[in-house]
């Protein structure tokens, strides 16, 4: 699957964000995290990081928690 060009919109406001914050991601934490936006997809993973730009509208989901 190709990245969407319409990952490019999302992913150049959460690089500045997360930067300004002190607090960048990895140019492929940031694809992964565009894409899952362009295709308003939900995001699984552990991987902590992505808490950084939740506030872009990014969903995710940890299936390693345990349910309640």
């Amino acid at each position: 699957m190709a990245v969407p060009k319409e990952a490019g919109d999302y992913y150049a406001p959460m690089k500045e964000y997360a930067e300004q914050h002190g607090t960048p991601l990895s140019e492929n934490d940031l694809w992964i995290a565009a894409t899952a936006m362009a295709f308003e997809a939900i995001l699984v993973t552990a991987d902590l990081d992505f808490q950084r730009i939740a506030g872009f509208g990014l969903r995710l989901e940890d299936w390693t928690s345990e349910c309640p």
